[in-house]
């Protein structure tokens, strides 16, 4: 394996330029917990050519209401934003729970993900294993949205995708499922879009995890380098069992590689099985990469005392075959400190890494965003600071999903739940929000 890899990765060239401590938090949506606002978003959000936002809401409200999630937009004019449903899930054929962000493709089309649903008349209940589903752009004179579920996942098989699809060459998804038919490790698939004369997406399924060291339960999307080399997350799985923390094993990275003259199929190898100490537990996250072939990514246990990390995985060096972790901050869930992060790190306009924590600081415990600093000249530790705290009310709690950065350099969110519609806690719908520097 080369130690050097080349990325499709772009960090904008825009500053963040001033103290954590100076940002601006606003919520630029409050979700009602209605079908057409939706309720709960747990995935980030992706931005287009145009500065519109789209995410999607998970639903789940008490009360029942937009219980089976949407997608929507986010347009903003004149300095006040407002939210466009595009599409409403029925819970039925084309899906329920929609837990991850949408990707676009070519012509505009948004490509996501339903934990459930799916199964037609005539499948039933054997299909409801959840879908991959597309959306695609209103026509002139239209502003409706066409939603097409492209794949229906059987519980006999791999299902339940709770992860991103990522767009590959020629079209091709790629993503994960946290659970299968034979064993309940999930596995990795690839959706081929329909050759000349046909109207079918063809499924083909790349790796089914064992639960063994090869890891088990991915619930987080992919990442491809410039080669078609897949790296991704388990939840479970890589041998430890972690002292009573994780009975399945700890998690691992791993990475698969396409085939090749001498492997006709795709080759899965562990980069790093997590052990519960010092070097993390219990990955949720999508991995980020440099222009090194580095990774980065976080785990929500583990490290000292327990409270998550966030990590790099470094290639091997020359002559050698193991890749090298090593721990860049591990979260004290202090009151002065956040913990718990379930989604990845990205880059930021500065140069640093951003992400979120579930929980903490503070009584409310609601959850945080941080920066981490790369070590200067000189130096070798990356410095954590908290970009903002949240209090639950009016300004969200739980952030549970990775920031997504503007050309300006604002930074934007979701959180799970709170916001300033209803009584919080009672009416938990979520947010989402922008910290500008």
């Amino acid at each position: 394996m080369s130690a050097q890899k080349y990325w499709s990765i772009v960090i904008p060239v825009v500053f963040w330029g001033v103290a954590a401590t100076a940002q601006t938090e606003s919520v630029i949506l409050n979700f009602t917990g209605s079908k057409k606002s939706g309720s709960q978003p747990v995935s980030s959000l992706i931005v287009n050519a145009h500065g519109v936002l789209y995410g999607t809401t998970s639903g789940g409200t008490n009360t029942g209401r937009g219980s089976d999630g949407n997608v929507f937009s986010l347009h903003e004019r004149n300095g006040k934003w407002s939210e466009s449903p595009i599409y409403l899930f029925t819970g039925g054929e084309d899906g329920s729970a929609p837990a991850a962000a949408v990707v676009e493709g070519k012509g505009g089309i948004l490509y996501g993900t339903t934990v459930y649903g799916g199964a037609t008349s005539e499948q039933k209940k054997a299909f409801e294993g959840g879908t991959v589903f597309s959306l695609t752009p209103p026509a002139p004179g239209s502003s409706t949205w066409t939603e097409e579920v492209i794949y229906r996942f059987s519980q006999d098989s791999l299902h339940s995708p709770f992860g991103s699809v990522i767009v590959g060459a020629k079209g091709v998804l790629y993503g994960t499922t946290s659970f299968d038919g034979d064993n309940e490790n999930g596995g990795v698939f690839q959706l081929s879009p329909p050759a000349k004369g046909q109207s079918g997406w063809t499924e083909t399924t790349l790796y089914t995890f064992q639960g063994g060291t090869d890891g088990s339960n991915p619930t987080a999307g992919l990442l491809m380098d410039a080669n078609g080399n897949l790296y991704g997350t388990t939840s479970a799985g890589g041998g430890s069992t972690g002292n009573g923390l994780c009975q399945r094993g700890c998690g691992t990275v791993f990475e698969l590689s396409p085939p090749s003259k001498t492997h006709s199929g795709w080759t899965e190898s562990i980069l790093h099985a997590f052990t519960s100490g010092q070097d993390g537990a219990i990955p949720l996250c999508t991995l980020t990469s440099d222009g090194n072939g580095n990774l980065f990514g976080t785990t929500s246990y583990g490290g000292v005392p327990s409270d998550g990390v966030v990590f790099e995985l470094s290639p091997p060096a020359a002559g050698q075959t193991d890749w090298t972790e090593a721990i860049l901050y591990a979260f004290q869930g202090s009151d002065s400190d956040t913990e718990g992060p379930s989604a990845g790190v990205v880059w930021g306009p500065n140069g640093s890494l951003y992400g979120t924590g579930c929980c903490g600081p503070g009584v409310n415990g609601a959850g945080a965003a941080f920066e981490l600093t790369p070590p200067t000249t000189g130096q070798i530790n990356w410095t954590e600071s908290l970009v903002y705290a949240f209090k639950g009310s009016p300004d969200g709690q739980y952030p549970l999903a990775s920031v997504l950065f503007d050309s300006l350099g604002n930074m934007f969110g979701t959180t799970k739940y709170g916001g300033d519609k209803g009584h919080y806690p009672k009416d938990n719908f979520g947010t989402v929000f922008e910290i500008t520097p």
